[in-house]
């Protein structure tokens, strides 16, 4: 259920490669922030209390849908389990508009653009039978360090409740790639039940 509350983490949830690779012309625009071409492949370490496993985000599919960009991620962790998830980023965000072959009733925005610190927004989430509001807030740019390397990243935090659990979920996102790190608290009762902190290990280009 946990993994299901805190969602896909590519996009929705990277730069090593940055140094070294020039940037190609049919790449997509450094500044949408998430891993939209075909082939990007971004290898995350997740850890929740004793426990940690290895968890591969992959873009399969990427199309125009007008001004937009529709991108299918193919997550895999590596106890077994596997979700697709479905992306569209533009000029005007990054939003959640599809899980496995079901498309949303109301798209989740995780981050609008242009980037403004303070910007605030709220969006709706619907899981298991039950339609939870999250609020997101931009904060400071900040130079963030995972096994992966150094990024420059915008810091995006998030509150929700779900089943009387009260989450807050603190993204950092990088150009181009996406997400760096991510950390997730969940509260009930005032003491912690639930932390789970991700961390990019590797990012690598996709070919369009």
């Amino acid at each position: 259920m946990c993994h299901k509350i805190i969602g896909p983490i590519s996009c929705r949830l990277l730069l090593s490669w940055a140094a070294s690779a020039a940037p190609r012309r049919d790449d997509p625009p450094p500044a949408l922030y998430c891993a939209s071409a075909v082939g990007d492949k971004s290898v995350y370490e997740v850890t929740r209390g004793p426990y940690s496993w290895e968890s591969v985000s992959e873009v399969t599919d990427a199309r125009h849908n007008g001004a937009a960009r529709i991108v299918t991620v193919r997550e895999t962790r590596d106890y077994g389990a596997s979700e697709s998830y479905r992306i569209e980023v533009s000029d005007k965000g990054v939003y959640l508009v599809g899980e496995g072959d079901a498309a949303l009733e109301s798209p989740e925005c995780y981050l609008r653009l242009p980037v403004t610190k303070g910007d605030t927004w709220e969006t709706a989430h619907r899981l298991d039978g039950e339609t939870y509001a999250t609020k997101y807030t931009v904060g400071e740019e900040a130079e963030i360090e995972v096994p992966a390397g150094k990024f420059r990243c915008i810091r995006i935090e998030s509150e929700f409740v779900f089943n009387g659990v009260s989450y807050t979920r603190t993204r950092w996102r990088a150009a181009r790639c996406g997400t760096v790190k991510e950390v997730v608290v969940g509260q009930e009762g005032g003491r912690t039940v639930d932390v789970r902190t991700t961390v990019l290990k590797s990012f690598a280009p996709g070919g369009k």
